[in-house]
């Protein structure tokens, strides 16, 4: 017993049809391979497998420390009695590209640039007692934090690197 069963895909119209015992044409075995792959490519985008590393977190190393030589805890300056902290590499990268009185505008375009995201999770303030300090978060390979402070007039006072992998 020999049956047809088409159907019309909506944006072109391809027909698909199926012959008796369950058996797809060529053109319709064709299609469901080419929706496996874009489903396939979609979900590997989405969970960053083509995520590639950017320039500034090239070859670095996690370093040492976290937010407590960032922020102060009582409103002075941060404790130079701390040893100095993050990714070493990275910390070396910030200062070469965007050294003390760079402008800050410079250094966000360069982040965005680099798939950074500007702000924080909560958007609160990173320290609670310094409003001006700001951070760019990168998540992908692996994950990096940016922190950096600028005058009134947007020039870079520091910047601070660490990486987590």
């Amino acid at each position: 017993m020999k049956w047809a069963f088409q159907t019309a895909c909506t944006a072109r119209k391809l027909d698909i049809q199926w012959k008796s015992r369950g058996e797809a044409t060529i053109r319709g075995r064709a299609l469901l391979v080419l929706l496996r792959v874009v489903v396939a490519l979609q979900l590997f985008a989405m969970t960053g497998c083509f995520s590639q590393t950017p320039p500034l977190l090239e070859n670095v190393t996690a370093g040492t420390g976290g937010l407590e030589v960032i922020c102060p805890s009582d409103g002075k300056d941060k404790d130079s009695s701390r040893p100095a902290s993050g990714s070493p590499e990275l910390n070396q990268r910030l200062a070469a590209d965007f050294p003390v009185g760079s402008d800050e505008g410079k250094l966000v375009k360069a982040l965005t640039a680099q798939k950074f995201k500007i702000g924080t999770y909560t958007g609160a303030a990173v320290c609670a007692d310094d409003k001006a300090v700001r951070m760019a978060r990168f998540v992908g390979s692996m994950e990096a934090s940016i922190y950096w402070k600028a005058d009134a007039q947007h020039r870079v006072l520091w910047t601070k690197g660490f990486v987590h992998f």
